[in-house]
């Protein structure tokens, strides 16, 4: 199966996406893309899915994954640090079970050192772009909530010194359990609802509402750091929202090249079309050009 299609986008004119024998490639103008960072810089696209909650009340290994696609948006470099960190922290989990103690000490040297750059990078990262979410939930409610996000790092400091004292004296109970307890891998951060945690005093729509703001701060990240527009994709996520919000959340949308959504039939599809929207109507598993506006 391949698909062809004209990018206009940068310099890129033709962009060739196949796949076979369980295999996929991407080409841009007859050259084959191999890594992720390249197709994030080509390809910048921000879905909204309805498994987005669990980036509001999920595991926090849920809320690592969106936080470290977040930075990545902003600077994919990290992507190779976010990688040398996890290989680190399995060797150092291997040295623990195995009872090495003096690989153990040189991995904690590495771990601590890595661990403290990439803290230092999420602590900025909150920093610079927390207050969007402040600023679209209240927009976006009418004034009606205000979600703050805040960073939960494992380290609570972020000195060397500090942190290798602390792992030092948890050194006998990580002996046995055989697992790095404390670290970057670790790390969360929790959404507050008019400083009430949203997990706890939050509607379902209101979570809802919160993931649809994560992903819009993403897309604002990257228009800002990389100036150029996204792609958006909607996998029937606005079903919760009233109409008011509804329509104040299309209206704030950071800017974008393309927007795909896909709705129940019985979905308005009034807050959506403007002279340039194409409707297609899926029945029996063939899709149609819809002339009428809903």
């Amino acid at each position: 199966m391949w698909l062809r299609g004209i990018c206009s986008r940068s310099n890129i004119q033709t962009v060739l996406y196949a796949y076979s024998d369980k295999k996929r490639m991407v080409q841009l103008d007859d050259q084959p893309i191999h890594s992720r960072a390249s197709m994030i810089q080509h390809f910048p696209c921000i879905p909204f899915v309805s498994e987005d909650i669990e980036m509001v009340v999920g595991s926090p290994e849920h809320k690592r994954k969106f936080l470290n696609q977040s930075l990545i948006i902003e600077d994919v470099q990290i992507r190779t640090q976010l990688s040398q960190f996890l290989k680190i922290l399995k060797q150092r989990n291997m040295a623990l079970k195995q009872g090495a103690t003096q690989e153990l000490d040189a991995l904690t040297h590495q771990f601590i050192h890595i661990g403290c750059e990439i803290q230092e990078k999420r602590k900025r990262f909150f920093e610079n772009h927390a207050a969007i979410i402040s600023n679209l939930s209240h927009q976006v409610s009418d004034g009606e909530f205000t979600i703050r996000l805040e960073y939960r790092p494992s380290w609570k400091s972020t000195e060397y010194e500090e942190i290798d004292i602390s792992m030092k004296s948890n050194r006998e109970r990580e002996r046995i359990t055989k697992i790095t307890h404390s670290g970057p891998h670790r790390d969360s951060y929790r959404l507050y609802l008019n400083e009430v945690p949203i997990s706890l005093g939050g509607s379902m729509g209101q979570q809802r509402i919160a993931a649809l703001l994560l992903r819009m701060m993403q897309a604002q990240i990257y228009i800002q750091a990389h100036g150029m527009e996204v792609v958006y994709l909607f996998d029937d996520v606005l079903l919760e929202l009233d109409e008011e919000k509804k329509r104040n959340f299309i209206a704030r949308l950071p800017k974008y090249t393309q927007a795909f959504f896909t709705f129940l039939p019985s979905e308005s599809l009034s807050y959506y079309n403007d002279t340039d929207s194409i409707v297609y109507t899926i029945e029996g598993g063939r899709g149609a050009k819809n002339t009428e506006n809903r």
